[in-house]
């Protein structure tokens, strides 16, 4: 791809907000679903939409063929953004195991889209670095994820805290839709 030394510091910020609108709601999923479920379905729940992303995992690769790595990524992060939306405003169990999943395949859909970014600007020799500052990044903005979920759920409201990890994800569209349109699979 051209330009790939400008584009991987957008791919590197791209990830520190997705890593960031993951970590916000990562330690209180299991809290939210037990408004809705017993203890034994929220487990189950993890594992269905754990297998679900397996299986999406496995049946990407056409898609990406087809359709390319750009798309899915714009298309899997306004789907994120909706999911999170109405996991903040719907109140019917039906509807949160629905997004609740959905948001658990989006969330490796674009892990998985970004790191093809970051593989395809990787230059071969510095592969190890690039990666180190990715994984770098994933992690401080991971870390920070609680601090700040802690101080939004201070009100006991999960809301606030999908409403800010939805809204965190916004500048991802931006980041790629502008940056990365051209990208070459």
């Amino acid at each position: 791809m051209q330009g790939a030394k400008n584009t991987l510091p957008i791919v590197y910020l791209a990830t520190f907000f997705y890593a960031f609108h993951y970590a916000i709601t990562l330690y209180i999923e299991s809290s939210f679903l037990g408004k809705f479920l017993s203890t034994e379905s929220v487990g189950l729940m993890f594992t269905v939409a754990a297998f679900a992303s397996i299986l999406l995992i496995f049946k990407l690769p056409p898609i990406l063929r087809k359709v390319g790595n750009y798309r899915v990524l714009i298309t899997a992060v306004i789907l994120e953004i909706a999911a999170l939306f109405s996991l903040a405003t719907v109140s019917s169990w039906e509807f949160v195991i629905f997004f609740f999943v959905l948001h658990q395949i989006l969330l490796n859909t674009i892990y998985f889209s970004l790191t093809i970014f970051l593989e395809s600007l990787s230059k071969d020799e510095s592969t190890g670095g690039t990666r180190g500052v990715f994984f770098t990044i994933v992690n401080v903005a991971v870390l920070a994820g609680p601090i700040i979920a802690g101080n939004i759920l201070r009100d006991g409201s999960y809301k606030s805290a999908f409403m800010v990890a939805g809204l965190l994800a916004v500048p991802i569209l931006f980041l790629v839709g502008r940056n990365l349109r051209n990208f070459t699979d």
